[in-house]
């Protein structure tokens, strides 16, 4: 857990964080209510949880891995898809969708759980940019050694 720094624990916070949110009632409309899961769409289902994957990956490697390539790598997807999806939901939020009813949205009503859920959304690609600018020097994988002196010629 040492190897642990401020990105890889927002990243991973943010992911457990929206898994959690997304069983939880977003949207609600009298006796009609919703949770993340089921009013978002699939696709954007979809989306989430490959960006809480990733969220958790980024963790994930960096513990287990004593490259830091696999861990660079996957900060640097999870910050692009997490940033495209983490603006579409908020888009999505702040549309509120017609909960299949064609309600207009002065029905409905936009729960605590989604705008935790576009917060925790929005820890994963901030954490993963933290991430990859943490350059880690002072990691064991990170030393470097310089090699020795080459010879002056002729001598």
């Amino acid at each position: 857990m040492t190897r642990l720094r401020a990105g890889e624990w927002l990243a991973g916070l943010g992911a457990v964080g929206l898994l959690v949110v997304l069983f939880l009632n977003w949207f609600s409309s009298g006796d009609l209510e919703k949770s993340g899961w089921g009013s978002l769409g699939w696709l954007l289902d979809v989306a989430l949880a490959v960006v809480a994957l990733g969220g958790l990956s980024i963790t994930y490697m960096t513990l287990k891995r004593t490259s830091p390539a696999w861990p660079v790598g996957a900060s640097a997807l999870t910050l692009l898809a997490g940033t495209i999806v983490t603006v579409v939901l908020l888009i999505r939020v702040i549309t509120q969708p017609d909960l299949g009813a064609g309600l207009p949205d002065a029905l409905v009503s936009v729960e605590l759980a989604a705008y935790l859920g576009v917060a925790f959304c929005a820890l994963i690609p901030i954490g993963a940019a933290i991430a990859l600018h943490d350059e880690r020097l002072d990691a064991p994988e990170s030393a470097y050694t310089p090699p020795p002196p080459r010879p002056v010629p002729g001598t």
